[in-house]
């Protein structure tokens, strides 16, 4: 018998031209699967849609019987009537359940719609998926599946739609909104449209916390929405350092989006304060992480007019990086991290000392 799919995924064809699509939603389903212990479907229509069936009367019908949408965010999707009209029917659907919390976008290709304020208003669709807490997948769509990054990344998601997940086993929105004392998590709404009660994720574990916390500070300095990024950051790591084992990783990456944040707010307290955090839990580890924070702590110093400092921690960024390169095996990983460097040397080479 055939399985009803629990997911829908909304793409559109030419972005899934090499399969990567198909691959993220293959490998999707198995990380959901171990992370639940239960079977997992998303529906995929070139997958799922065999010869002889009506395909637009088999899309309503999944779109009609699955518990999420997961739409592809690229310029293709948005320029794609068949993908707007699938995420506005799936939307009908979700406010008819008075819920929020269905839709589950994976920004796979940066589109200017997404970032620019001015284009985003002129429609309403773009407007929505920006609203909503996306999946940023751009610096990792061209590295191999098998990759350490991308492994961590689709585990840090399965987990995310675990806990999407438990939230559609509570009966209505109203019993989410009983009184109780607020999460950490409900400070920080990251848009107005957003109810704390949309953002609760209080029952969920401290290491799915720190995921989702450190999605939508990614989200929110992406967006140049620093303060909320910065904020999200601390937040992110605060959860990652109360798991048990503390989740080093996350609580090291929490405190560097809130210090690259800072840096761009030109707070240099702040800024400081979430470097040390950063830096006493880094070590002396050679990571993307590391190289990512010593690039902010050379902004700080390049706005503080603090040239010499600046450059220091520039070569440092770029020490980091090249060694990194050296290492890398993926041919688009090495050139990026060799960007990377060549950038963070320019930056080395131009502060004047004097």
């Amino acid at each position: 018998m055939e399985k009803s799919p629990i997911a829908f995924l909304s793409y559109a064809h030419k972005d899934d031209r090499h399969g990567r699509v198909s691959e993220l939603r293959t490998r999707l389903v198995s990380e959901v699967e171990m992370a639940t212990g239960a079977d997992f479907t998303i529906f995929q229509d070139r997958r799922d849609i065999h010869w002889g069936m009506v395909w637009r009367d088999r899309i309503e019908k999944s779109l009609d019987g699955v518990t999420f949408l997961i739409p592809i965010l690229t310029p293709s999707f948005f320029k794609s009537e068949a993908c707007r009209g699938e995420v506005q029917r799936f939307l009908e659907r979700e406010r008819e359940l008075g819920r929020r919390d269905l839709v589950l976008p994976i920004y796979y290709i940066q589109a200017d719609v997404m970032h620019d304020e001015a284009l985003r208003r002129g429609d309403p669709l773009a407007t929505e998926l920006y609203e909503r807490q996306y999946v940023s997948w751009s610096h990792l769509r061209h590295k191999d599946f098998e990759n350490e990054e991308v492994r961590a990344a689709l585990e840090k998601l399965a987990f995310q739609i675990k806990a999407a997940l438990r939230r559609t086993s509570q009966p209505s929105p109203e019993e989410i909104k009983k009184p109780g004392p607020p999460s950490d998590v409900e400070k920080v709404p990251t848009s107005s449209t957003e109810s704390l009660a949309e953002f609760r994720i209080a029952e969920s574990s401290a290491s799915v916390q720190a995921n989702l916390l450190l999605d939508r500070a990614r989200a929110a300095l992406e967006a140049s929405k620093y303060s909320t990024a910065e904020e999200l950051g601390i937040q992110a790591a605060t959860h990652a350092k109360n798991c048990r084992p503390i989740d080093g990783e996350r609580a090291i990456e929490g405190f560097v989006l809130a210090a690259e944040a800072a840096a761009e707010l030109k707070k240099p307290d702040g800024f400081d304060q979430h470097f040390q955090n950063a830096q006493d839990l880094i070590g002396n580890a050679t990571t993307v992480l590391a190289a990512r924070l010593y690039k902010a702590r050379g902004h700080r110093y390049n706005d503080a007019k603090e040239f010499r400092a600046a450059a220091e921690a520039y070569w440092e960024a770029w020490r980091i990086y090249d060694v990194l390169s050296k290492d890398a095996t993926d041919p688009a990983e090495k050139r990026s991290l060799e960007n990377h460097a060549g950038d963070m040397a320019y930056m080395g080479n131009v502060m004047p000392l004097e």
